[in-house]
């Protein structure tokens, strides 16, 4: 799992802690990757290879090496104005640079191991204007991140929408759709 939010005890941290706990009871073995907690900066600066001479080499070494562990890979984090954060969206410029071999283009898809990939996320608006911005938090992950998984990799995307006008009750209720799509193989 790739767990982005600042603030662990967020709803999206909960929610990322439900699907961890619920792929672990289905007997997966998890790995959490939490940029925030590794120190991670997704700033690149002078160019698209200069942030990784900053990173510790074990730190991105162990990124490559989960993504190419997983068979099942979660995102949770909460959704801003439309997309992901900054900070999932640079540990994604810079680790999918290294998996694919340090810059160098290939024709072979590096993440052919991944078949799965799960997106939970949360948005303080209502769907609509999600829908109206064109859902680029959704495009990155469901069309750009999974073009470098196996062809055959199912997708799954569970929002939760206007979380700045809703009950505890709606809560709960995603925390639970949360758990049966974490347990549903």
């Amino acid at each position: 799992m790739v767990r982005v939010h600042p603030v662990l005890e967020s709803f999206v941290g909960a929610a990322g802690q439900r699907a961890v706990t619920a792929f672990g009871a289905s007997g997966h073995e998890v790995r959490v990757i939490d940029p925030y907690e590794d120190g991670f900066d997704p700033v690149m600066g002078d160019g698209p290879l200069a942030q990784v001479g900053a990173l510790p080499t074990g730190l991105l070494v162990g990124y490559v090496e989960s993504l190419r562990w997983c068979d099942t890979i979660v995102f949770a984090y909460p959704t801003w104005f439309g997309s992901q954060p900054a900070m999932l969206k640079g540990w994604l410029d810079t680790v999918l640079v290294f998996t694919r071999g340090g810059g160098q283009v290939r024709s072979r898809t590096p993440l052919r191991n991944i078949r799965r990939i799960v997106v939970i996320t949360s948005h303080g608006s209502p769907k609509w204007m999600n829908a109206l911005q064109g859902e680029p938090g959704k495009r990155t992950l469901m069309r750009g991140f999974r073009s470098f998984c196996h062809p055959l990799t199912r997708s799954e995307w569970v929002a939760f929408y206007d979380n700045d006008g809703c009950d505890q009750r709606a809560r709960a209720d995603f925390l639970n759709r949360v758990e049966a799509v974490a347990l549903r193989v």
